[in-house]
């Protein structure tokens, strides 16, 4: 086995190992590297906003900040 081959990259069912990369039209490539990546992302944007709010909803609800977490 060369350093370019790989069992990912086998020829099966007659399929030159270079169509794998034409799977998906370039539009949608561009939307599902948009969508994993916004999924990266969101979390931190919910942790910005929840976080700063916890000694709010703690006194709200006549709590500790450990049990709001």
């Amino acid at each position: 086995m060369t350093s370019e081959e790989s069992p990912l990259l086998a020829n099966r069912d007659g399929v030159a190992p270079e169509t794998m990369y034409d799977r998906f039209r370039p539009g949608q490539k561009r939307w599902i590297v948009f969508v994993v990546s916004l999924a990266g992302v969101l979390p931190m944007f919910v942790q910005a906003t929840f976080v700063p709010s916890i000694p709010q909803i703690a006194k709200d609800l006549n709590s500790t900040h450990a049990v709001v977490r």
